[in-house]
């Protein structure tokens, strides 16, 4: 298991440095795994050839900005080429997609890898369903234990046959289509991917398809997405998120079409990161590649909590750059947690991680909307706690709210910190041992979503090893 740790020195601003500390250090965010992984599914069942751009480059789907892409992204790459996709790098930032249609995918002779996205295991197990034949899904140990109740009874209900190859609940599974699907009824209270999967899974059913939602409606945000992007390719439904409990969503199938180059936006969630690294450190950062509020899914609410989280962002309209620099303390610093408005998470639970070590090392805060935090990679929210208190820094959870004294400091850690095979605690943990030092679980971890994350600390001259 030593092989499996990090060790991170704290940062010396002013010892043998790459960068001036004075300057603003430049920090690149990664491609939208969210934006990546849809355009991979839509472009894969485009008719080939999509398109012809010209000589020495070909015919398909051309997605640019891909560089840097971790391996959520991967997963999706890799199942869809093994249903046998053609998905070709023209170079570092370009792939080129040979879509197969909406029925052209073939029967896979070995199972679909879903490593650590949860969103790929949704959206492939929704196209996975109209495939006639058996079909084996697997994925990692924090995939394979992860909540994919909802999806599985919906395509269930439509007549796939469902095999737990292990445990039940649990990868690997084995999917046997085709699909007769007609009206799901569907609870989105633990996430909406299930409802993204039938958004795209649509496109190659053989009959229009009714969905009764139910519950409390969570990652709004990346549902809407689907919905766009399905939409942008032809798609004449539109999802109505507003709708009232038990009414009927109609989506009816379409052949998607793209027509020009697919530029994939940056990674806004990741931004938080950003952010904790400036108010950890006190310095500024020129962050590139910012994809605008209306690409950010929920995370433009870090533009808007700015104050609570007592920094400056300043962007560059039009040029993909924010500009961030920390605040300095206030009066209002010293008011108590209760006079300060609660942070609703609701669309972008992503962020509960980094922004609770904000509201500790700043004026403290509360934090609401988190409650399907529990269902990702880890139980976020408890896990967050136990990170933080690594640290020696406190938050308490009841009642639904998150509430994080203000004024902490903090230390190293006496143990190794345990990050759960969850990304975002362990880039969290990172970031708060090149303040103090520490030893944390998962070497790769960032790897799932923001594979030169570790590259950009040790450009700047964080010892990690």
């Amino acid at each position: 298991m030593e092989l499996d740790i990090l060790y991170v020195k704290p940062w010396q601003p002013n010892g043998a440095l790459r960068v001036n500390p004075n300057e603003e250090i430049c920090w690149r965010l990664p491609p939208s795994k969210s934006h990546l992984i849809r355009w991979l599914l839509l472009g894969s069942q485009t008719q080939p050839p999509s398109r012809i751009l010209g000589e020495g480059v070909g015919a398909g789907v051309i997605l640019n900005g891909v560089a840097g892409a971790g391996r959520d992204v991967s997963a999706m790459k890799d199942c869809l080429q093994t249903l046998g996709v053609e998905i070709i790098s023209i170079d570092s930032d370009t792939w080129r997609i040979s879509g197969k249609g909406q029925h052209g995918f073939c029967q896979p002779s070995e199972p679909l890898n879903c490593l650590n996205s949860g969103t790929t295991l949704r959206l492939i197990t929704g196209l996975c369903a109209r495939i006639d034949g058996e079909v084996e899904i697997d994925g990692d140990r924090s995939l394979a234990k992860r909540a994919n109740d909802a999806l599985i009874q919906a395509i269930s209900e439509a007549g796939v046959k469902i095999d737990f190859l292990k445990n039940i609940n649990e990868l690997p599974i084995k999917l046997t289509g085709p699909w007769e699907p007609k009206v799901f009824s569907l609870d989105l209270t633990a996430s909406g991917q299930p409802l993204s999967a039938l958004r795209l899974a649509v496109i190659g059913a053989p009959n229009s398809i009714i969905i009764n939602l139910h519950g409390n409606r969570v990652s709004r945000k990346h549902i809407l997405l689907s919905d766009k992007l399905a939409r942008a390719t032809g798609s004449l439904d539109r999802l109505d998120l507003t709708a009232i409990e038990g009414d009927e969503i109609v989506l009816h199938p379409w052949q998607p079409v793209i027509n020009e180059v697919i530029n994939i936006p940056g990674d806004a969630s990741m931004l938080s990161f950003a952010l904790l690294f400036s108010a950890l450190h006190g310095v500024g950062l020129r962050v590139e590649k910012w994809p605008g509020r209306d690409d950010s899914l929920g995370s433009e609410i870090l533009l808007d909590i700015e104050g609570e989280l007592r920094v400056n962002i300043l962007e560059e309209m039009g040029a993909g750059v924010l500009n961030i620099h920390p605040a300095k303390r206030t009066e209002d610093d010293n008011s108590p947690n209760s006079a300060r408005e609660v942070i609703d998470l609701t669309d972008a639970n992503d962020l509960i991680s980094p922004i609770a070590v904000m509201l500790a090392i700043g004026a403290g805060g509360s934090i609401c909307g988190v409650s399907h935090a529990q269902w990702k990679e880890s139980n976020r929210i408890s896990k967050t706690i136990e990170l933080l208190a690594a640290f020696s820094i406190s938050a308490i959870y009841d009642e639904g709210v998150m509430t994080v004294e203000g004024g902490q400091v903090p230390l190293p850690p006496a143990e190794l910190v345990q990050t759960y095979l969850d990304h975002r605690l362990q880039m969290t943990a990172v970031l708060l041992a090149s303040k103090v030092g520490g030893k944390v679980q998962g070497r790769d971890l960032h790897e799932v979503s923001y594979s030169g994350l570790l590259n950009e600390l040790q450009a700047i001259g964080i010892e990690i090893s």
